[in-house]
Parts: C-alpha cells; sequence; structure tokens
C-alpha cells in the first residue's frame, strides 16, 4: 500500500482564477527584507458557499489542512500557532475586491513546481496531452476545473 501524502487534496468543478501556471511570476525582491523571491507559479480555486460540492470540497481542505499542521506542530491543538486569515490558503470571496468572487470561499496556491496539467485529449501515442498556453485543452482563468492540491503548515 503507497504511503499516503499529508495535505493532498483534490478539489472537483473549481473556477479557477488569476492562472499562472504555464511560466513562473519574475524573481523580485522582498521590500522589508530585501532578500530575493524566487518566481512563482499560482492560482486561486473559487466555489461557490452554497453550493453542495464545495461543502465536500472544504470538508477535504479542513482535514488536509489538520492533518499537515498535526505533521508540523504536533497533535497538541493548544500549542499551534495563531495565523493571521492572509497567511491561510482558504479565504472569504466576499472580503475581496475581485468581480466574481462574491458569494464564494477560494483557495490561493502558489508553488515554486510547475503544476501538472491534464486536458481531455490523448495524443496519437495514448498519453494525456500536456497543453502549451493557447492550445486546445489548456485551463485558463475563468474555466471549472479539477485541482490536486497540497497543504502545508
Amino acid at each position: 500500500m503507497a504511503d499516503e501524502v499529508i495535505g493532498e487534496v483534490i478539489l472537483k468543478d473549481v473556477r479557477l482564477s488569476f492562472f499562472n501556471g504555464f511560466t513562473p511570476s519574475k524573481d523580485r525582491v522582498d521590500k522589508n527584507t530585501g532578500e530575493p523571491i524566487k518566481g512563482n507559479f499560482n492560482a486561486n480555486f473559487l466555489m461557490e458557499k452554497d453550493s453542495p460540492g464545495t461543502k465536500a470540497n472544504q470538508a477535504k481542505i479542513k482535514k488536509a489542512g489538520h492533518d499537515a499542521k498535526v505533521k508540523k506542530w504536533g497533535a497538541n491543538e493548544k500549542a499551534w500557532p495563531k495565523l493571521k486569515p492572509e497567511k491561510l490558503c482558504v479565504r472569504d470571496g466576499d472580503l475581496e475586491d475581485y468581480e466574481g468572487y462574491e458569494g464564494c470561499i477560494y483557495l490561493s496556491s502558489n508553488s515554486d513546481r510547475k503544476p501538472q496539467i491534464i486536458t481531455n485529449r490523448k495524443g496519437k501515442d495514448g498519453k494525456w496531452v500536456e497543453p502549451a498556453e493557447g492550445t486546445p485543452g489548456a485551463p485558463y482563468s475563468g474555466c471549472i476545473v479539477n485541482a490536486l492540491v497540497r497543504l502545508w503548515a
């Protein structure tokens, strides 16, 4: 039996927003510390608050987040650090100024690794086609996707 990956979640039928999955953002310098920040890939995954699918996604996110915290800080929840809402990956869309975020919660993701993108098309070799930006089946901001995300503490 394979080891379970702590914090891994598959989100179903979520709307992609601010998708940057083909090329990383540019490297930059932290304004406060002067430290270099490597460019990354990112996306937000929106879920309508009153959707039945959102409840299932939220339950998976909550469990994965809890498991990641236990792995990092141990089982004693009272010993866990208190995190500000802007430091959490799950946020309330009603508190944002972005059009289309109202009535939603969203998971904000960032990684220095390129996301694995699987389309609904197979090539002549029978393998799933990994899309390039702008090609048929390539994800874009606004489309509905299933997403594999890994939460960490």
